[in-house]
């Protein structure tokens, strides 16, 4: 709990005896308290507590307001829905109420109606009024307080009601699981979001009554599971403290069940909620561990080569005020997407061929280059007229990689160049990808000019597809009486285990 004295006295009157003015009313000492860090993307962020307190010796209070002005725009509503600032009074300040005609939200000013008889000892405390802090961000989230009908000291004073705006979430690991296209088997991923700072994960409404909800954490997946691959996320998420989320609708609905994302899923997104405050005296951790990756036993194969990755917010991801400006009649808290860029939950490897390149020459010196013929032949008649299951078809890019003959007493220069939709040659789509039943053709030339290499070159090369089932044949020739060939011979995966055989 943090206590800051407002540095200056309210006084509902000036005193008669030092003013020699008509008996006037009382004088109140102005506090906040529980100013904390909030969370940078919030919208609807909890100020601390103000307080106002008749101080000994005072006379009774005349009936009045007293304007609580925040610098930035507040987003409570004030119409004693839930959410609405709680104002309460003690002893003769017990009927202090909110002046809501007066009030202006945007304008960041709460006017508090401040009855007459309150005495020595009596208090004022405003409770539960949230700023717009992701819509206005300051380096600093104050209150400054004024009066009608009756003055305060040295005009009026300011305080602190926010510490500071933080990140609420960081990314702390993440376990993907590997699929190999071919033979894929699948797995458990996990997903570990650390709060920005220890009390960023809140509490419930339960505990807090100007929520109408609790804090949740929003996940987006990147694009859909490929064919005959689902995504589970589990019904509960868990942390190294107190706070427990339990699966939950995008309106905050608690579901409490598991959520399966599959190929024709449109929805990408899946929303966990806290359920169980969070421990304020230690950064959590949101375990989200379980995520069940599943490949199907009739899954077209290969799996599409890539990764499924995901990004994180805070949630519900809601505006702070309406067009016209009136507060938003929505959940609170609300939150700006700021969204934080995870990892991946799903990695394919696998959905290739590698194709070595024996000769390879640009020697202009000498008039020798050399051509290059690359075909996906993952379009094919299958087994209907070749009489075997036949390739799925897939279009990918194309990866060169170019060994430079060496004299010995250097080093070997290796080149790399990833096909691209500025890349030379021809065949290949507007994105770089060589689509099934298609054919590359390029001249080496070409590829080490894109590359950025101008010297000459001879030696040799490996050709990657991320397609399977790639054939094609390297030509050096002077263009003149001389031209020699071979085929791109297909390498084995297994190259450390097995002898290398390209008899194809």
């Amino acid at each position: 709990m943090k206590k800051t004295m407002l540095l200056a006295v309210l006084m509902l009157g000036l005193a008669a005896v030092a003013f020699a003015q008509p008996p006037q009313g009382a004088v109140f000492q102005g506090a906040t308290e529980n100013v904390t860090l909030v969370v940078a993307s919030g919208h609807t962020e909890l100020t601390g507590d103000v307080y106002m307190t008749v101080q000994a010796g005072s006379n009774p209070t005349l009936a009045g307001t007293i304007t609580l002005k925040y610098n930035v725009p507040f987003t409570s509503p004030l119409d004693g829905s839930q959410g609405t600032p709680v104002v309460t009074g003690t002893g003769g300040l017990a009927l202090t109420s909110i002046d809501e005609l007066a009030s202006d939200p945007v304008a960041g000013m709460l006017v508090v109606i401040v009855p007459a008889g309150g005495v020595s000892g009596d208090y004022i405390q405003v409770h539960g009024v949230r700023l717009d802090v992701a819509g206005s961000p300051k380096p600093a989230y104050t209150v400054t307080l004024s009066s009608t009908k009756n003055a305060i000291f040295n005009g009026q004073f300011t305080a602190p009601v926010i510490d500071g705006a933080a990140a609420g979430l960081k990314l702390e690991a993440e376990v993907p699981v590997e699929l190999n296209a071919l033979t894929p088997a699948g797995g458990e991923a996990q997903i570990w979001l650390m709060e920005g700072f220890n009390s960023a994960y809140g509490v419930t409404a339960v505990t807090d009554p100007t929520q109408t909800i609790s804090q949740m954490i929003k996940i987006t997946l990147s694009a859909a599971p490929p064919e005959g691959v689902t995504i589970t996320f589990p019904a509960t998420a868990t942390s190294d403290g107190t706070a427990a989320w339990e699966r939950a609708s995008e309106a905050g609905t608690l579901l409490g069940t598991t959520r399966t994302v599959d190929f024709e899923s449109e929805d990408l997104s899946v929303y966990y909620r806290l359920v169980s405050d969070n421990d304020p005296t230690l950064p959590e951790t949101f375990f989200l561990t379980g995520i069940a990756v599943e490949v199907a036993d009739d899954a077209p194969l290969p799996i599409p080569a890539g990764a499924i990755s995901y990004v994180a917010t805070l949630a519900p991801v809601q505006p702070a005020f309406n067009s016209d400006g009136t507060v938003v009649d929505l959940d609170i808290p609300r939150y700006a997407e700021a969204l934080l860029q995870g990892g991946n939950i799903v990695t394919v490897a696998g959905s290739q061929t590698v194709l070595i390149m024996p000769i390879a020459q640009n020697m202009p010196s000498i008039g020798y280059d050399t051509g290059i013929a690359v075909s996906n032949t993952t379009l094919d008649p299958g087994a209907e007229l070749l009489g075997i299951k036949g390739a799925i078809p897939q279009a990918g890019k194309i990866l060169f990689v170019l060994y430079a003959q060496q004299n010995g007493s250097t080093a070997v220069k290796q080149y790399t160049y990833l096909t691209d939709g500025a890349s030379p040659g021809t065949g290949l789509d507007p994105d770089g990808k060589l689509q099934p039943g298609s054919t590359y053709t390029v001249l080496v030339s070409q590829i080490l000019q894109a590359a950025g290499v101008t010297d000459e070159f001879q030696g040799y090369g490996f050709i990657v597809t991320n397609f399977t089932n790639a054939h094609g044949i390297c030509v050096a020739s002077n263009f003149t009486n001389f031209s020699q060939g071979t085929s791109l011979y297909v390498v084995r995966t297994d190259r450390q285990d097995v002898p290398e055989s390209l008899g194809q």
